[in-house]
């Protein structure tokens, strides 16, 4: 079950990162690769909001499975609380994937909703991973990418308003 977990927990980082960076890809990199990418967008959240999907359901599964003690050693009440409010707002952007959800909350709300989500979701994935470095530095990777990723949204902002391209 804590392999599940944690396999779901790498594929819907590898998900979530194409998603968070697909637009602003577009901006720094223009070609046929980052078309393809921005064209699939909505594709890569919902493939991350179902990897996510499995990923709870291992956790639920080890919750049920599992000892108190280990229960206890392995989570926290703020994990539940960071985690559930992050399951939430993925919630709501997979149920609002789709035309007709941009119809029906207007296409500012809805914007809202996807940006403010995708924030909040990278800030979730940025402590989830950076919390582990201290024991195991391999998890400078994701946190690398996450800011990489970040990183890339700004600068295509910057240059979007300033109206310029590389």
């Amino acid at each position: 079950m804590r392999l599940q977990i944690r396999a779901t927990a790498r594929s819907s980082l590898c998900f979530f990162l194409l998603a968070y960076v697909a637009s602003s890809w577009r901006v720094l990199h223009p070609g046929r690769f980052s078309d393809w990418l921005r064209q699939r967008r909505r594709q890569w959240g919902l493939l991350f909001a179902t990897s996510h999907a499995l990923h709870a359901a291992g956790l639920v599964a080890l919750h049920h499975m599992a000892s108190p003690a280990l229960w206890a050693q392995l989570t926290s009440l703020p994990s539940w609380i960071l985690g559930g409010s992050g399951y939430l707002v993925l919630t709501l952007m997979a149920l609002s994937a789709h035309d007709a959800a941009v119809r029906t909350l207007g296409a500012e709300r809805w914007s809202r909703l996807h940006r403010l989500g995708l924030h909040w979701l990278w800030t979730l994935f940025l402590l989830s991973c950076a919390k582990r470095v201290g024991g195991n530095p391999l998890y400078l990777l994701p946190v690398g990418l996450l800011l990489g990723a970040l990183a890339a949204r700004l600068w295509a902002h910057l240059l979007k308003r300033r109206g310029s391209s590389l």
